[in-house]
């Protein structure tokens, strides 16, 4: 059979059984395909695998975006930089057919939708159709009308970048004959599909294509709860961070504990009864709006990571972080207090959890309280770590954020300036470790209202953290912060607090030199 006999034979079937009839002239190639459970994505599969596996051959049909092909060095992360979305259509009598009703045509007889094609790394193989990168909600439909062993029908269609779809049920094909089958009509290899501008979607979305499982860590003050703000903002730029229903957000403090993060059962009272029900934690909401919102990004930031035991905090939730090719879990588990909780919100994704892909996990650390708790390696490898430095950071035209300007005695500050020049002085003078260094947002200016307050600010906590948590480390006394006549906090606090210039000569000389572009 070439390409014309088993064209005739799918073009029979849909239109004896589901009155939909198609031409060969129309097409110049096409792919049936038998999916196993593992392809399908039908609620009460168990399988964690949302795309179908495109091998061989068979990748011709399909735009192939592969990183190898254009930068001289293969980069990992690159084969998930792009994922092309292609126009696919969908017929409601074939739908109407296998399920009355369960999308929505509305009027229309064929409904063009959107099915990703996506990349893998070395060229093996593509992934199609991947149910949350993007793909159109009826096209996610149309794949869970599909039930295992039933044959996807994918015709490309003439010198076009557009498929038509379809839905052959087991009983009406030889799976002998059609268990996987590709055909292509070309009449010479000069015979190209051209993929123009006007095909291409631009999709801000594209970045998050692969789960952020991110970990910030730097000095105090660097500014790493605003590179989170800043990640999340590339997803959800119209809408204001702390209003995002998207983004769930806690704080790790010392006696913080699994039964926080997972959520716990509580007594309840109503209407004079005692009863109890489980309370999810923040972990647990985050899980629920993802799979409730396949759509959207959603995003579970954890601040101050290391101030509690987080390999604790985690618990069985940690054999989750490993995560496959499409971003879901490698792992599931058994929680049945997770489970339980999906499943009164009518959430069925079988009786073991897992993380799917448009859950992301960012945390931050700061690096002067790694003492409380360090954060084993075993949790550090399932972590992207990103170092947040010390050196200030602009706004758009180029001015220093969180600037603020104060005197004492004679004296003008700028506080980028100031602050730089206290980490100079912190790391080369006082040879102590980058931990002990401050960032930008150390203090946030912004935040307070007048000067005198702003100055407050910088008397009330930068002083005892300067006295206390950096110079209280120095050994050798060759070298300080403050000048030597102060010999208790209390006389520095006075001093400082009358405008007086507290701060060595070795600090000021560094002040006087140091060139930041203020």
């Amino acid at each position: 059979m070439g390409f014309s006999d088993k064209f005739k034979t799918i073009s029979d079937i849909l239109s004896k059984h589901y009155n939909i009839n198609i031409h060969e002239k129309n097409y110049d190639g096409y792919i049936v395909k038998q999916l196993s459970e593992s392809n399908c994505i039908r609620k009460g599969i168990t399988s964690h695998q949302s795309h179908i596996a495109i091998t061989g051959e068979q990748m011709e049909l399909f735009p192939y975006i592969y990183s190898k092909k254009y930068i001289e060095n293969d980069d990992q992360s690159m084969k998930n930089f792009f994922v092309f979305k292609a126009p696919v259509n969908i017929y409601k009598s074939n739908c109407e057919i296998i399920s009355t009703g369960y999308i929505d045509f509305g009027s229309a007889e064929v409904l063009k939708e959107e099915m990703c094609i996506y990349p893998r790394s070395g060229g093996s193989q593509i992934q199609l159709s991947m149910k949350q990168n993007g793909d159109s909600l009826n096209f996610i439909k149309f794949r869970e009308l599909i039930e295992p062993q039933d044959y996807l029908v994918l015709l490309k269609k003439n010198e076009v970048l557009e498929y038509d779809a379809f839905i052959v049920q087991q009983k009406y094909l030889d799976s002998q004959s059609f268990k996987s089958v590709f055909e292509k009509y070309r009449n010479s290899t000069k015979c190209v599909t051209f993929v123009g501008h006007n095909d291409m979607e631009t999709n801000p979305l594209v970045e998050f294509i692969r789960p952020y499982q991110i970990i910030y860590f730097g000095a105090p003050g660097t500014g790493k709860s605003y590179g989170v703000d800043r990640l999340i903002s590339k997803c959800y730029p119209n809408i204001n961070i702390k209003d995002n229903p998207f983004v769930f957000r806690t704080t790790v403090y010392s006696d913080y504990s699994y039964y926080n993060f997972i959520g716990n059962i509580m007594p309840t009272s109503k209407d004079g009864e005692i009863g109890y029900e489980f309370k999810a934690g923040v972990f647990t909401q985050a899980l629920a709006m993802a799979f409730e919102h396949t759509d959207k990004e959603i995003f579970l930031v954890i601040e101050e990571m290391s101030r509690g035991d987080i390999a604790s905090i985690f618990g069985d939730i940690f054999q989750l972080l490993d995560r496959d090719d499409s971003g879901i879990s490698d792992y599931s588990i058994n929680n049945d207090l997770v489970s339980n909780y999906l499943n009164e919100k009518n959430i069925d994704i079988g009786e073991k959890i897992y993380l799917p892909r448009n859950l992301h996990i960012i945390g931050t650390v700061n690096t002067s309280d790694q003492n409380v708790n360090v954060i084993d390696t075993a949790f550090k490898r399932r972590f992207e770590f990103v170092y947040v430095d010390v050196n200030p950071v602009k706004d758009d035209n180029d001015n220093f954020l969180n600037s603020f300007t104060f005197k004492l005695d004679d004296t003008e500050f700028e506080w980028n300036k100031f602050y730089m020049s206290l980490n100079e002085l912190i790391t080369n003078k006082l040879e102590l470790s980058e931990d002990k260094q401050i960032g930008q947002f150390f203090i946030k200016f912004n935040n307070i209202g007048t000067d005198e307050q702003k100055l407050d600010e910088i008397k009330n906590k930068l002083l005892h953290y300067l006295w206390d948590d950096v110079q209280g480390a120095v050994i050798s006394d060759e070298c300080s912060i403050f000048k030597n006549e102060y010999k208790t906090f209390s006389s520095l606090y006075k001093a400082f607090d009358k405008g007086k210039n507290v701060f060595s000569n070795e600090l000021m000389t560094i002040y006087q030199a140091i060139d930041i572009e203020v």
